[in-house]
């Protein structure tokens, strides 16, 4: 095809395709040598496959980005950045100090809007890939800012841990509470005196295990005194304590951690013999 001679005769590597926009037009990213042997120009070339007639045009996204091995991919489908539920690119637009920070830019391909996000230390995508956690620079205070699937921009504060879950993102903040937050709603307390929390592999609604610090006996070792557990189900909201001896870790077993939780809620109507088999599935210390 004349696009893809064009392409080659100018020094041009493919880097995947943007997300379909449903205008009739194909967006290829590519990438060209930068100002320096450790630089890229960024752009999206786009062309109409229907058509010879109407000439492709061509987008400069980003230029000098740095240039970390696994661009230029060669993508066949998706692309060889990290983008999110709208193709928008979520690109480093330095290379990591010392401390692993860098300069995280989203950049739309499509009309070529870039939004700053300022410095960052990681972030974190929806699995849906609409809602975006970056943690700023500061290791020391771990601030966190919420960009929105409904564009609001939302300062978490200090956390300490976070995790999305269905509809919503769950949160830990610096005074051990567990908060969530959907979309376009506001942060609400689920829980507090939390350490740590984990998203259970179940099917349907969220299932929560919760860690809280237990008071550890002079002398003996932190492990001797394990924090206590909990599990939330985060449709009714209910809390139920972990079966004794839990450790949160489950050995292979055909019923889930949900099924388990919810069977002991119902033990009164199981038969002595399942009871028994439940609890034997859970890994004990």
């Amino acid at each position: 095809m004349k696009f893809t001679c064009a392409v080659a005769g100018r020094g041009s590597t493919p880097a995947g395709f943007v997300a379909d926009q449903g205008d009739g037009l194909t967006r290829l990213l590519l990438t060209r040598p930068g100002q320096s042997a450790f630089t890229l120009d960024l752009y999206a070339l786009s062309f109409d496959p229907a058509s010879t007639a109407t000439p492709a045009t061509e987008q400069l996204l980003f230029t000098d980005l740095p240039s970390p091995s696994g661009y230029g991919c060669f993508q066949q489908t998706g692309s060889c950045f990290e983008t999110d539920g709208r193709g928008r690119l979520l690109l480093n637009a330095t290379q990591p100090d010392g401390t692993g920070i860098v300069d995280l830019v989203r950049v739309d391909p499509v009309t070529g809007q870039r939004l700053d996000l300022g410095p960052s230390t990681y972030h974190e995508l929806s699995p849906d890939g609409q809602r975006l956690v970056v943690h700023g620079a500061a290791r020391s205070d771990r601030q966190a800012t919420l960009y929105d699937q409904d564009e609001r921009v939302l300062p978490l504060g200090t956390i300490s841990q976070d995790i999305f879950a269905g509809p919503f993102l769950y949160y830990l903040d610096d005074q051990q509470r567990l908060l969530r937050l959907a979309v376009g709603g506001t942060a609400e307390v689920v829980t507090t005196g939390v350490d740590s929390f984990a998203v259970l592999p179940t099917p349907g609604v969220p299932l929560l295990t919760l860690s809280r610090p237990t008071t550890k006996p002079t002398g003996l070792p932190s492990e001797m005194t394990p924090d206590t557990i909990s599990f939330l189900d985060t449709g009714t909201m209910e809390e139920t304590p972990a079966p004794p001896g839990y450790r949160r870790r489950f050995a292979p077993a055909t019923y889930s951690p949900l099924s388990l939780v919810r069977l002991e809620k119902s033990r009164s109507f199981l038969k002595v013999g399942e009871r028994e088999s439940i609890s034997q599935r859970t890994t004990t210390e």
